[in-house]
């Protein structure tokens, strides 16, 4: 089993999303959509984020949309994914 506390990066077959990078302690996710567009999201439930990793069977589309777009998550950037990432 893959380190849950660790960046990790869920692919799916999706019809919206290429992947999301996750950071399970800061409550931070990367999402890069299939357009190349890439938006990082803040004060995302940690326990969301866990059921992403564990339930290998959630639609990307969906978790982004009850996780991300309905709720308190932040957007905090956007752009290309060629220049996006985690700042540490």
């Amino acid at each position: 089993m893959n380190n849950l506390f660790a960046i990790q990066t869920v692919t799916r077959s999706s019809s919206a999303i290429n992947a999301i990078t996750t950071d399970l302690i800061g409550g931070e996710v990367l999402v890069e959509y299939k357009n190349g567009e890439c938006y990082s999201y803040s004060n995302v439930s940690r326990r969301a984020i866990l059921n992403l990793l564990l339930q290998k069977n959630i639609s990307l589309g969906f978790w982004v949309n009850e996780n991300l777009l309905f709720c308190d998550a932040k957007c905090a950037t956007y752009g290309s994914c060629e220049h996006l990432q985690f700042a540490y």
